[in-house]
């Protein structure tokens, strides 16, 4: 990606930029995975998850390598600015940790656990309970979908749908990490990826998508028609 294109990217969350003053340590880490961690922090008096990639991402690596990433999470911190659903993982800001960051961190609403955890521990009699968590799942993907331009997750799985605990028994399901996600656009709602490999969790992962000529789309019976 051209640095003009990563340019015009961050001038479009300036407006969401936070100062490092607003912050404040809150906790610690309480997820790590191979391309970032997720800590908490004291954000306008609430405790709120900040997602950070690891600096080893952008140091010491090629000069395309770096762009690429930094592409990659820019783009993540943009889908999430603009999607607004009581379904999806409310994005708060960005802000850079350090003076010399080369990357921004992103701020979200902090969840309480995920769908995995949850239903290690549900009894397999709870199938309201599992009904209404599904409920809440397809309205943030018909949200996605219903977008113009369209949003596709691509890795939609129990670690990727984060709960919220609500006045009620059922918590509310939320879905997260859209670092993957790919836009349609509104001329192409079903799509033959150009992509060579489909990125995703197998196990959960739609099987118009495990072929070697992955499908996208919004509508199931479009891209089985355009196969």
């Amino acid at each position: 990606m051209a640095e003009a294109s990563i340019n015009a990217i961050s001038e479009g969350l300036k407006d969401l930029t936070i100062s490092k003053s607003e912050i404040k340590p809150a906790g610690g880490e309480i997820g790590r995975g191979a391309y970032g961690r997720v800590f908490t922090v004291k954000y306008c008096g609430h405790i709120c998850a900040v997602k950070e990639i690891h600096s080893i991402l952008v140091e010491g690596v090629g000069e395309q390598e770096q762009k690429n990433v930094k592409e990659g999470f820019l783009r993540e911190c943009h889908h999430c600015s603009v999607l607004k659903h009581p379904n999806i993982v409310r994005f708060l800001g960005i802000y850079y940790p350090q003076k010399d960051s080369k990357i921004p961190a992103m701020i979200m609403e902090l969840m309480d656990e995920s769908l995995t955890a949850y239903m290690e521990k549900l009894p397999k009699t709870a199938l309201m309970r599992k009904g209404t968590i599904l409920l809440d799942v397809a309205e943030g993907l018909s949200y996605l979908h219903a977008l113009i331009p369209a949003v596709i997750h691509r890795d939609l799985s129990p670690n990727n749908i984060l709960l919220k605990k609500g006045k009620g028994e059922v918590p509310v399901a939320k879905i997260a990490d859209l670092g993957v996600a790919k836009v349609v656009k509104a001329d192409s709602r079903s799509t033959r990826s150009k992509l060579t490999k489909a990125p995703g969790t197998v196990d959960f992962m739609a099987p118009e998508a495990l072929g070697n000529k992955p499908v996208y789309g919004v509508n199931h019976s479009q891209m089985a028609n355009s196969s």
